[in-house]
């Protein structure tokens, strides 16, 4: 049975964009993201109720501000001037629960409501004329249910994953991502200008003649690199980019997606340099070039040494992380430009431990480096130059991967 999944970036369980695992609590997480806006006086789209965007815990954030006994410092001032002591607490302490990272210990949604008709029998206590906490809670719940801001809808739901075993449902996954940034993939594919080929999917294959399993597509999409001119135009995209950033180290960076499945931007880390005039792509689709360009620091003695990741399917429903790095040392004449790679479970990269490991492992890795894990497979490879080009393939294991 296929669950169709859609919900807004901001109120999405942060566990259905980790592990793509629907959770019946998922609505829960939502609804604490809606008592935070209330809480704060802001909204979660766009990133403003924390000085920084992303999905992070917030369960934790807010429990810190509770601990330190800092609340007032993130409340909204209306809230702040009327809200009774009491009330706060318990308000604040049931939003934190529901935001909690583990879908299985936050409250349902029925102890969600008991707690906040506490809150709100404290605040009519103190303030029978009061209803700052109530009517807004309302408002904002009614607002985000009409508009489709809640996280997960789920049709025909009977278990908490989700089953996209049938080829037949075209890139169903695909339309989960689109729904999560709030956009279409015709949309997305018409603005973006950092991504390049027309994508192959389902779709494509069935209007092919070919069974769409990941393999079959993986292969199209590695006999296809330069299909339409696609790599010649991603090289020089990232060649202006360059011209237009203008002298110093660099890494000309270009990115291929064979693997069947969809990739989307996981994470990224800079030991020396930042990204250039072009951010890394959010989405590179099956047969599509990913570009960017990453620079030295300007006006410092730095050279280009990052590394990205990126997501993807590597089965039906399990997801992996695919990890690249590229190091292009300020004085290259005591060592070599270097390219790796890893492939590990979804996750894996979060640890300051291992980044560490990569850190150490890069410069000595050679100017080509391959991966492979289950059933993934990357390639990289770096040219000797202070502004190098440097090219990744993500590939099946079971595609004729021969050169990048």
């Amino acid at each position: 049975m296929t669950e169709h999944v859609r919900g807004t970036r901001g109120y999405i369980d942060p566990q259905y964009v980790k592990y793509r695992k629907f959770s019946r609590k998922a609505d829960v997480y939502a609804f604490g993201v809606v008592l935070l806006e209330v809480l704060t006086g802001t909204r979660a789209l766009g990133g403003e109720i924390i000085p920084y965007q992303g999905f992070i815990d917030l369960a934790n954030w807010i429990q810190q501000h509770i601990s330190n006994a800092t609340l007032i410092q993130i409340i909204d001032q209306r809230v702040a001037s009327q809200i009774d002591p009491e009330c706060l607490k318990y308000f604040a302490n049931t939003t934190s629960k529901s935001l909690h990272n583990d879908p299985k210990k936050r409250p349902s949604m029925s102890e969600v409501v008991s707690q906040l008709e506490v809150a709100l029998a404290c605040q009519q206590q103190t303030n029978p004329s009061s209803s700052v906490i109530g009517d807004d809670v309302l408002q904002h719940f009614n607002a985000v249910s009409s508009q489709k801001h809640l996280a997960t809808r789920s049709e025909n739901m009977s278990s908490d994953t989700e089953d996209s075993s049938n080829p037949s449902t075209f890139d169903s996954e695909d339309s989960t991502i689109w729904s999560i940034m709030g956009i279409s993939m015709a949309e997305y594919l018409g603005k973006t200008h950092n991504i390049f080929g027309d994508p192959i999917t389902n779709k494509t294959m069935v209007q092919r003649g070919l069974t769409p399993t990941q393999a079959n597509k993986a292969q199209l999409a590695y006999t296809m690199m330069n299909h339409g001119n696609k790599y010649d135009n991603a090289l020089r995209f990232v060649r202006d980019l360059k011209a237009q950033w203008g002298n110093g180290i660099s890494t000309l960076c270009l990115l291929y997606n064979a693997t069947g499945e969809t990739l989307t931007y996981a994470a990224s880390r800079n030991w020396f340099g930042d990204i250039g005039p072009s951010p890394y792509p959010t989405v590179i689709l099956n047969g599509q070039w990913g570009a960017y360009l990453h620079t030295k620091i300007p006006k410092m003695p730095s050279g280009s040494v990052a590394a990205v990741v990126y997501r993807g399917k590597y089965t039906e429903n399990a997801f992996c992380d695919r990890m690249i790095t590229w190091s292009i040392p300020w004085q290259r004449f005591t060592q070599d430009n270097a390219g790796y790679c890893e492939i590990n479970a979804v996750g894996h990269f979060e640890s300051a431990a291992v980044w560490d490991e990569i850190y150490k492992r890069t410069p000595y890795a050679g100017r080509e480096s391959s991966a492979k894990w289950k059933d993934c497979y990357t390639r990289v490879t770096v040219e000797s130059d202070t502004s190098p080009i440097y090219k990744a393939v993500f590939t099946h294991a079971n595609a004729a991967v021969t050169s990048v």
